[in-house]
């Protein structure tokens, strides 16, 4: 060996051994009750509180240097209490030596067992906690005594000391943190809290993990919750700590009480964070939540993570069963006419989130057998903006009506053709001058700009296809329009304004209907295809008010109606033992041509409305064997009709008769003598003044009208006024 090295290396143990020595006589030689003397004191000056030492201080000088107390305590403020605000079993701290000489902080393992922090306010709102930091405000820490202080020396800057710094471990253990407002009546406490942490230093990933059990009781005559928290993850500083990763967050939390679904609840996060300070931004990469058997998945940014936090990010949520999470929360789901309606649903979007705003793109949502796409937003939550480009695949939106109202289905085979099915409901009676009409607080307050559109639509049972609605709102004035859609083989167009803007509310509506099949639709929404034909309709409405009844009062329009080649089901103008008593007299086999007058070429009107008040005067009926002209009124506020009409049957005098009465049930009258002369005359050829046996016969042919009119109108009775 080298003398240089030899020597070196006797100068080293030397100074080890010196070192040594004196650590012993250290140890040996220092007053530990002087050191707990002057902590005491130096604690009272600056907090006006008592530190008391329930064990021994023990000192360690090499190789560390190091000092181990228990039963630490800081009394609480006066009229808290006589159990300490803060207070520990067990505090170990040591610093290697060595190290030191050159500068660096080498902390070995730091243990806190059985620490007790007790915080909280009294009933004035004094918190225990207020005379500490009123004592280390500013100015209240300056030099006692005159002069002007001494210009203190540069320090060291916090990154510099930071990596100087190593701590070989953290341990609490057994903490206990609570909060006790006597003000409010509400208590927390964190109990139980265990963290552990692998070796700390400065830009080197460091393994944490916390459990805790979490106490809550918000108010005096609050529900308790309790909860367990697990928490374990890598915390992974950047340069000058102005990033933080978290990777491998996995957070799991067990929540019970009386106000919870159940009774308990458990939700889970993992995934992976990145805060950046000076670019104020929190990434997620990603985060997935579960909660009641619902995952969630969200990645993106949080930007102005500490002024103004904006969320953009992608979010998807995997498909579950909505029935089976109302359930677990606790919830009834609703009661849909189809038991099996919102039993899948998931969504995927892109999501654009601020303190007021809220924007969904790309967005991707199923219900049961519909999607839905598109896009949405909505800004100013406390006056809302909203903004939506939305479309839909087939929606039956029975299934998801209330079971108790839901509109009957028509039974399979009640389609074109067919008599039988599901009876009708009745239409609703008019409502009062004090029903609910137009909500123009809301309509006013409205600010809306969307469209939407769904391939194919079933509403009351009615199947509507390629559906396209718009609709705008702004400044008190709602429009939808346009409004289309494919209708039994024909196209619905409508448009529908509100303008709320004044006293009295405005609305105009204005509809069209091209050959659509009223067969389709009749068997659909009542069961029973009645009439059948290709239908045309033109409509134009307007009305004032807010309620429904001043509002039918008030309108007005114009419109006409068109139905060609189609067919009265089930009217049955002549019996069978007519025909048989009418064709033994009429060698031209006219009854043969008149049996079942059914088909029909054209029924066409045109009408005007005026004070609520509908009026046609040119009702038309064309058809080969059959002919008809009527006039009449329908007062659609009152809900009634007062209806003429003759019609021309071949081999059959005239049949006038009238409708009158209210619109769900009306009465049917017929000039029964009239009638009968005719069909005496004209079927059988025999005199007018016929013989008892033919005005039977007669009577019989008006109950045959009568009930094939009443099976076609709805009517509940068919009136013998006239009857001779």
């Amino acid at each position: 060996m080298k003398p240089i090295a030899k020597y070196s290396a006797l100068a080293a143990a030397l100074a080890l051994a010196v070192a040594a020595v004196a650590a012993v006589v250290l140890v040996a030689v220092v007053d530990t009750e002087f050191i707990k003397a002057e902590a005491a004191k130096a604690v009272r000056e600056r907090t006006g509180r008592e530190l008391t030492f329930a064990g021994d201080v023990r000192l360690s000088f090499f190789p560390w240097l190091g000092v181990d107390m228990g039963g630490v305590a800081l009394s609480n403020a006066p009229g808290f209490g006589d159990e300490p605000m803060i207070e520990a079993r067990e505090i170990a701290v040591k610093v290697k030596l060595l190290p030191l000489l050159s500068g660096r902080v080498q902390v070995g393992d730091v243990v806190l067992d059985g620490l007790a922090v007790r915080l909280g306010r009294d009933a004035s709102g004094r918190g225990n906690l207020d005379d500490i930091l009123a004592r280390s405000a500013p100015g209240k820490g300056a030099a006692r005594g005159g002069g002007q202080a001494a210009e203190a020396p540069e320090a060291a800057s916090p990154a510099d000391a930071l990596d100087a710094l190593v701590i070989g471990s953290l341990r609490v253990s057994g903490a206990t943190l609570t909060w006790d407002d006597r003000q409010s009546g509400a208590r927390y406490a964190v109990n139980g809290l265990d963290l552990s942490t692998g070796s700390l230093a400065s830009g080197q990933p460091v393994d944490l993990t916390l459990r805790a059990a979490l106490a809550a009781v918000p108010g005096p005559d609050a529900t308790p919750l309790d909860a367990t928290l697990d928490l374990g993850a890598r915390l992974a500083p950047g340069p000058d700590f102005t990033t933080l990763a978290v990777q491998g967050l996995k957070l799991a939390l067990e929540a019970r009480g009386e106000t919870l679904p159940g009774g308990a609840a458990r939700a889970t996060l993992a995934g992976d964070l990145l805060a950046d300070l000076n670019a104020d931004t929190l990434d997620l990469h990603p985060l997935t939540l579960t909660a009641a058997d619902l995952t969630a998945r969200v990645e993106g940014r949080v930007t102005r993570l500490r002024t103004a936090p904006a969320l953009d990010a992608a979010l998807t949520l995997d498909a579950f069963d909505p029935r089976a999470l109302l359930a677990a929360l606790g919830l009834d789901a609703p009661a849909t006419a189809d038991p099996k309606a919102l039993t899948r649903a998931a969504l995927a979007t892109r999501v654009q989130a601020a303190a007021d705003a809220l924007a969904l793109a790309d967005l991707r949502l199923t219900v049961d057998d519909t999607d839905l796409t598109g896009q949405a937003s909505v800004r100013n939550f406390q006056r809302p903006i909203l903004r939506f480009a939305l479309a839909a695949t087939a929606l039956d939106a029975d299934r998801y009506m209330p079971a108790a109202s839901a509109t009957a289905k028509a039974p399979a085979g009640a389609g074109q053709g067919g008599a039988g099915g599901a009876k009708a409901p009745a239409p609703p009676a008019p409502a009062g001058d004090g029903g609910s009409g137009l909500p123009t607080e809301q309509l006013r307050a409205l600010d809306v700009d969307g469209t939407l559109d769904v391939t194919a639509l079933t509403v009351s049972n009615v199947r509507l296809s390629d559906v396209h609605v718009t609709v705008t709102a702004k400044d008190g004035v709602l429009r939808i329009s346009p409004l289309s859609a494919g209708l039994y083989g024909g196209l619905l167009k409508a448009g529908l304004t509100a303008d709320v803007r004044g006293q009295e509310p405005k609305t105009s509506l204005d509809l069209g209907l091209a050959g659509m099949a009223l067969g389709g639709l009749l068997a659909d929404l009542a069961g029973q295809d009645k009439v059948t034909g290709t239908t045309a309709l033109d409509l134009t409405l307007a009305a004032t008010g807010s309620q429904w009844k001043p509002m039918l009062r008030s309108l007005a329009g114009k419109g006409s109606f068109a139905l060609t080649d189609g067919a009265f089901k089930g009217v049955q103008i002549i019996p069978e033992a007519v025909r048989a008593q009418a064709a033994a007299s009429d060698p031209q086999r006219r009854v043969e041509k008149a049996a079942r007058q059914q088909r029909f070429k054209d029924i066409s009107a045109t009408f005007a409305i005026a004070k609520g008040v509908l009026t046609t005067g040119d009702t038309t009926l064309s058809a080969d064997n059959l002919k008809g002209r009527g006039k009449g009124a329908v007062d659609l506020a009152a809900g009634t009709i007062d209806y003429r009409a003759v019609v021309d049957v071949t081999a059959v005098p005239r049949i006038p008769f009238t409708v009158r009465g209210a619109l769900t049930d009306p009465t049917v009258s017929l000039d029964t003598a009239e009638f009968v002369r005719g069909l005496a005359e004209g079927v059988l050829g025999l005199p007018g003044k016929a013989g008892q046996g033919v005005l039977d016969t007669g009577k019989g042919a008006l109950e045959g009208l009568g009930s094939g009119l009443r099976n076609l109108l709805g009517g509940g009775r068919n009136s013998k006024e006239g009857q001779q």
